[in-house]
């Protein structure tokens, strides 16, 4: 998520645009704040392995698939 924000955040910034700037600022800080929690969950049960192994056929058609494809185009 931020490899793909960051690009982003810079173009708007560099434009003086800083409704949309802090907006999406904002919206990397709290995708930070999910990321926190997730690893601080999976710590604390003890989960230390890779749970890709969990994304089924389905899973990788719809967000590997067809979400970066229609990411990568808009």
């Amino acid at each position: 998520m931020t490899l793909d924000l960051l690009p982003l955040i810079m173009t708007i910034a560099k434009e003086g645009r800083i409704e949309e700037e802090m907006y999406l600022t904002t919206f990397l800080f709290e995708e930070a704040k999910h990321m926190e929690f997730f690893r601080y969950t999976l710590d604390q049960i003890g989960e230390t392995g890779d749970l890709t192994g969990y994304h089924s056929d389905t899973y990788k058609s719809i967000f590997m698939k067809f979400c970066l494809k229609r990411w990568r185009n808009f």
